[in-house]
């Protein structure tokens, strides 16, 4: 489950904050679902390295695309019906730790998608990001990954 809470706080923001006027999750699911699939779809390879390395009770194995999917609006809409817009200050601030830990597990030819998007939302904050993806990718996991140190 860190796995697919990791992509849901990836990836809703972006989505909700893609234009000036925020937009709830329920709204995202509504009427950006193909691009929030192919966004999953981007990612998938980096989440099913983070379910084979957290040691959670998830094991070796990812869900596939369409079950990560389903989590993610179901997760969504359990927060307040769905009627929540993800903090952009608190997910620029864990920039590293929410997409710069996918981007840093899979190359960036791989998430062409995520990295444009993010770097249209998050602007400036996306250029420290940049530089401290490519130091980490020698290191195949640079944050230990536990339900425990994890927020949204």
């Amino acid at each position: 489950a860190a796995a697919k809470k990791i992509a849901w706080s990836s990836l809703m923001w972006l989505l909700c904050h893609e234009h000036a006027d925020p937009i709830p999750v329920k709204e995202v699911h509504a009427t950006k679902a193909g691009l929030l699939k192919q966004l999953v779809e981007e990612i998938h390879p980096a989440l099913t390295i983070l379910a084979n390395e957290s040691g959670t009770v998830e094991g070796s194995s990812m869900d596939t695309v369409a079950e990560v999917m389903d989590y993610l609006e179901s997760y969504s809409m359990s927060i307040n019906g769905g009627n929540v817009v993800p903090s952009k200050r608190l997910a620029l601030d864990e920039l590293h730790e929410r997409n710069g830990l996918l981007l840093s597990l899979v190359s960036d030819e791989g998430q062409g998608r995520h990295s444009s998007l993010l770097r249209q939302v998050a602007g400036s904050n996306y250029k420290g990001l940049e530089a401290r993806e490519k130091s980490s990718r020698d290191d195949p996991l640079p944050i230990q990954l536990s339900s425990s140190n994890l927020s949204f």
